[in-house]
């Protein structure tokens, strides 16, 4: 077919695939490599979804496939898709390890690209708990580990703090540039983050960091302290009244105090302790 006349590796079908996006999609090496002996073959081209072969390949999990097409010099692993998401977020976001290291050890790479929400492969990797990933992603020295996704304003750190897994938030912490301070929408911290979800091992990896700040208050003048008092987590209100920089009197926008806030899910015990 394609030495017939008008019949190109550039055709393309009813939606809008070639003929590579299709082999590539169902992983089969052997037309992919056919494709490749082809003049007038484009492995970078989006096709109607905007996805490239590559991004295809990646995201059914086609590792062979991805390797050949990684081994072109005209295959720009940054190219973007609809979402705004490249062919290593795609690895990351559906758990493509061995893929993804072959995508992070390339100095061509973007790795702070985001998608629409601003979400980082970073961030996925984080929210995902993919430890290998993370850890890849942070041997970079050119990965921002304190970039915010859109709307909410979330750093990696954040997200960390909302999952219970502590290996992730020690790896972030061990970068000599993580911003131990960034706020969310809302003005909350790493911090507030694990005290309201009752992450009691993440809170006391954060405590032991120096130059935290244990008190601080988001834009409704609430404080760690508060968020774990609500919501009944004792051993991490035990942990924030053994610090002498939290101030169990603090008073919230609306005059509520950490006792306050524990009538309001009648959090018996926690009124004991404070």
């Amino acid at each position: 077919l394609l030495d017939m006349k008008n019949w190109g590796v550039g055709a393309t079908g009813a939606e809008g695939n070639t003929a590579l996006a299709w082999a590539a999609k169902k992983g089969n090496e052997d037309m992919v490599n056919f494709l490749f002996q082809r003049n007038g073959i484009h492995p970078d081209f989006t096709h109607a979804d905007n996805q490239t072969p590559l991004a295809k390949a990646i995201y059914d999990g086609h590792a062979g496939v991805a390797g050949m097409l990684l081994e072109r010099p005209d295959v720009d692993p940054n190219t973007l898709c609809d979402t705004g998401n490249n062919a290593f977020i795609f690895a990351v976001d559906r758990e493509r390890e061995g893929i993804a290291k072959m995508l992070v050890e390339r100095a061509d790479l973007d790795p702070n690209s985001g998608g629409e929400e601003g979400f980082t492969a970073l961030h996925t990797a984080v929210q995902g708990g993919m430890e290998r990933i993370v850890k890849l992603l942070l041997e970079r020295t050119d990965v921002d580990p304190n970039t915010a996704d859109n709307p909410f304003h979330r750093t990696p750190l954040l997200l960390s703090a909302i999952g219970r897994n502590k290996k992730v938030v020690e790896m972030l912490l061990e970068r000599a540039d993580i911003d131990l301070d960034a706020v969310d929408w809302l003005g909350q911290t790493v911090l507030t983050f694990a005290a309201k979800y009752g992450h009691e091992g993440v809170v006391k990896i954060l405590l032991q960091q120096e130059g935290i700040n244990p008190d601080t208050s988001d834009i409704s003048g609430c404080a760690p302290l508060m968020y774990a008092s609500l919501y009944g987590h004792q051993g991490i209100v035990k942990r924030l009244l053994q610090r002498n920089d939290v101030n169990p009197d603090k008073i919230d926008r609306l005059g509520r105090t950490a006792p306050s806030w524990t009538s309001l899910n009648q959090q018996v015990e926690v009124v004991k302790i404070l």
